[in-house]
């Protein structure tokens, strides 16, 4: 019972801090480091849409305006714009605007918009897996290319 109502709690914490409008360009207030429990309770509270940050750690999760820099997520990171550096997540990345750099998820990383650079998914032996299981960009340079590393992951 006690993890239906932690599921629950994070759900409504995590679809709170989604559920406002995207509108136009805006401007990202900088903070350096940004800590995150799941999206809602962290260093940033309801405005981390807003925040733009060097230094990411999300417990769980979390949810960021845009990185430029490092972000690591036990679960999952969800930025709504660009993020350019090292994005790792146990589960899954979402970006909807653009990423340059390094991706790493356990499952699956989703980019809005173009990617360059390289993304690898679950470690087998000393080798990163290209792409991972799943890798779904709308614009793809780099060792990442979607339908070859799919094929090349689903074959062994």
């Amino acid at each position: 019972m006690s993890r239906v109502r932690l599921s629950a709690a994070v759900l409504v914490l995590f679809a709170g801090s989604l559920a406002v409008a995207k509108d136009g360009p805006r401007q990202y207030t900088y903070r350096p480091v940004s800590i995150a429990f799941v999206p809602g309770f962290s260093t940033n509270g309801p405005e981390s849409r807003n925040v733009s940050s060097s230094f990411s750690l999300n417990v769980i999760g979390g949810y960021l305006g845009r990185v430029r820099g490092f972000e690591m997520g036990g679960v999952f990171n969800i930025d709504e714009n660009e993020v350019l550096g090292y994005q790792s997540a146990g589960v899954f990345n979402i970006v909807d605007g653009s990423f340059g750099g390094v991706q790493q998820a356990g499952v699956f990383s989703i980019v809005g918009g173009s990617f360059r650079g390289r993304a690898a998914s679950r470690r087998h032996g000393r080798m990163w897996k290209e792409c991972g299981t799943l890798h779904i960009s709308e614009r793809c340079r780099g060792a990442a290319r979607p339908v070859d590393n799919f094929r090349q992951v689903s074959d062994r």
